[in-house]
């Protein structure tokens, strides 16, 4: 089996929104502050538009760099 590589730019997104998202829940848990909630939410809508861009770019950069990859059973089977 061979080893799945993961894409440089989809690892750094992932560290950097979970290390923020951390560090504002647990500031909040730790300060009760009411702007950090708000905040909180905030960064969660801007987490997920940046993660769902991040998915697509990965994706549109897969299909292009292997276009003729046997994709049966994965979640890019339309066929």
């Amino acid at each position: 089996m061979e080893n799945i590589k993961f894409s440089v730019t989809g690892e750094y997104t992932f560290l950097i929104s979970f290390g923020l998202g951390t560090f504002l829940f647990i500031l909040f848990f730790i300060t009760k502050n009411d702007f950090l909630l708000v905040y909180g939410f905030m960064y969660a809508i801007f987490a997920i538009l940046v993660n769902v861009i991040v998915l697509y770019m990965n994706c549109l950069y897969s299909s292009w760099m292997f276009p003729k990859e046997k994709t049966q059973g994965t979640l890019f089977s339309f066929y």
